[in-house]
């Protein structure tokens, strides 16, 4: 199975990053339509049809947006990929995609806090091979956390670094100390990598009119937080 991937020139950034050995978390966008889900669902996919019996996390803090968003972006990278209905078995009651010619598998995975499970003990039963988190200014740090502890599925093995990929847009949560505070003042740990992607980086057709779109009709924060990636608006006294 032959899969081409073009990416954008931030994304071959993030690419870079996603194969070396040395960081363990990318973060990567900033900013809308700059093509997150796009480069997540590319990486999981090339991963998992080139290590057989490898697994990988795709997830969101709620399974049902997943399930709307990402997910629909996913199949339509394996469609892009010429990966048709014949060559995976997707079980929507078990949340995976089973590819048929190496059983690597990509889990469907919700990582929102529940008062039952303040620990995160559910998603320690996990054993996968990568993870990509979408949105994950949404998830909790402590659940990102508790992701990576989980991979080790094959890794040693197969030579695979332990990769968590987060995709975000502004927001004064844990990826705004993380990653954008640290990343701007020179102070990113070594292991940590964040790319800030614009909707201007993205080459996809439909970019001039969202922008459009976003500049003509939304508010000021709206505008700050989606367009330019600002992380900072909200602290400007004017």
């Amino acid at each position: 199975m032959e899969i081409n991937f073009n990416p954008s020139r931030k994304q071959a950034m993030a690419w870079k990053y996603l194969t070396d050995k040395e960081t363990n978390f990318v973060g990567y966008g900033g900013a809308a339509f700059s093509g997150k889900s796009y480069l997540m669902c590319y990486w999981l996919t090339i991963n998992a049809v080139a290590y057989p019996g490898t697994a990988w996390g795709l997830c969101r803090r709620e399974l049902t947006t997943l399930k709307k968003t990402t997910l629909i972006t996913l199949f339509k990278v394996f469609k892009e990929c010429n990966i048709t209905e014949n060559d995976y078995v997707y079980n929507q009651q078990l949340n995976t995609i089973t590819f048929n010619h190496n059983q690597s598998k990509i889990y469907l995975i919700d990582t929102a806090y529940k008062p039952s499970d303040p620990l995160y003990e559910t998603l320690g039963g996990y054993e996968l091979t990568g993870v990509g988190v979408d949105e994950s200014s949404e998830t909790d740090e402590q659940a990102i956390q508790i992701l990576f502890t989980r991979i080790r599925h094959k890794n040693e093995e197969l030579g695979i670094t332990a990769k968590v990929l987060e995709t975000f847009n502004p927001a004064k949560t844990h990826v705004y100390s993380r990653y954008y505070k640290p990343y701007k003042e020179g102070r990113l740990k070594p292991t940590y990598k964040f790319v800030p992607a614009l909707p201007k980086d993205n080459p996809s057709p439909g970019v001039d009119e969202y922008i459009n779109n976003i500049l003509t009709n939304s508010d000021e924060r709206t505008k700050q937080r989606l367009i330019y990636g600002n992380f900072e608006y909200d602290d400007d006294p004017n």
